[in-house]
């Protein structure tokens, strides 16, 4: 019955469940590497969290007329599998490539520099999901006239494309590099805003445009972190400052377009959804760019050094003649 205890309480939740999603995708990232099947996973497990966490709310008043005790067991289900995670997984060795003890390593600004460019790409995009999954119900029944009864189901078109197409994402991952797949969801994206803004006043359009921009938007996130892993070893650091801006990005963009819709109208939801998704492949390019002409070439070998800084590579069981003076292989035994 305390406010202020209440407002403590989901503060602390708040920052807990941010230290489990960086951290989980930064275990992620060391045990599986960039592998973008298991990213994909991962991520359409939280979808799956997300998705059938509010529907036990309505069981749960049904036959205990409270909602307590489905945090209860949510939190007991999250205590096992912490101290699980606490025995177990500090065992599981990493498959890192850039871990091994003889990789190069690239310099630090140049990863400090690709997590700021790949956070502000998670804020451009969790910023237009976002946005779309909370005004997407408002802008049809203030920018359409439709019905409050029918337009609810927009954002459930939104999030139902989202899970689809993670799920779907799992498997071909398996076949698709994470470039690609982030090229063709920010490709699709950008044309599904782009219909909005040509057709504005038609609600086919708008129910077209919600469940396919949740569709290619569903990838996004996990194929931005598989890339980054690629340019990069994603750790603590850096993926506490790659999810501080995609944080920013969510809780201030939907607040903007609040702002904008309430004081100029509706119509700023489509604008605002077309500038983010136009960010969101402005900065896919600039990384691509950054990645191929400011990456270092790490040809130094930690195994074997020449004298000039070449590596050097043996065969095995071959020896190598010595040289005479005069510049030819010695034949004498």
């Amino acid at each position: 019955t305390s406010f202020p205890l209440l407002l403590a309480v989901n503060f602390l939740s708040s920052t807990l469940w941010a230290v489990i999603d960086a951290g989980g995708n930064v275990l992620f990232c060391k045990i599986h590497g960039d592998h973008g099947p298991w990213m994909q996973a991962l991520h359409f497990m939280f979808g799956v969290g997300a998705t059938v966490g509010p529907l036990t709310v309505g069981p749960a008043l049904k036959f205990f007329d409270r909602i307590e005790p489905v945090f209860y067991t949510l939190a007991a289900w999250c205590g096992v599998v912490g101290v699980w995670g606490l025995l177990c997984l500090p065992n599981v060795p990493s498959t890192r490539k850039d871990d091994a003890e003889d990789a190069p390593k690239p310099p630090k600004w140049f990863c400090y520099l690709m997590a700021i460019l790949h956070g502000l790409l998670l804020a451009a995009y969790v910023g237009a999901e976002m946005t779309a999954g909370g005004w997407l119900t408002t802008y049809g029944v203030r920018g359409l006239e439709m019905t409050e009864q029918h337009a609810v189901y927009l954002a459930g078109a939104f999030w139902g494309g989202l899970m689809f197409g993670r799920c779907c994402a799992i498997g071909i991952s398996i076949f698709v590099g994470a470039k690609l797949l982030l090229a063709t969801a920010v490709s699709g994206s950008i044309a599904l805003t782009v219909l909005l803004n040509v057709f504005p006043t038609s609600v086919p359009v708008l129910w077209f445009c919600a469940g396919g921009i949740g569709l290619f938007f569903s990838s996004a996130f996990p194929c931005t972190l598989s890339l980054a892993e690629s340019y990069f070893p994603v750790g603590g650091f850096s993926a506490t400052l790659m999810f501080t801006l995609c944080a920013l990005g969510e809780m201030g963009w939907p607040g903007i377009t609040g702002f904008l819709m309430h004081y100029f109208g509706p119509q700023c939801f489509r604008f605002v959804e077309f500038g983010l998704v136009a960010g969101c492949t402005f900065l896919y390019i600039v990384i691509l760019l950054v990645g191929k002409f400011c990456r270092p070439e790490n040809t130094i070998s930690h195994k074997s050094k020449g004298v000039e800084g070449d590596d050097i590579e043996l065969a095995p069981n071959i020896a190598i003649p010595a040289q005479a003076e005069g510049g030819e292989p010695d034949s004498s035994e």
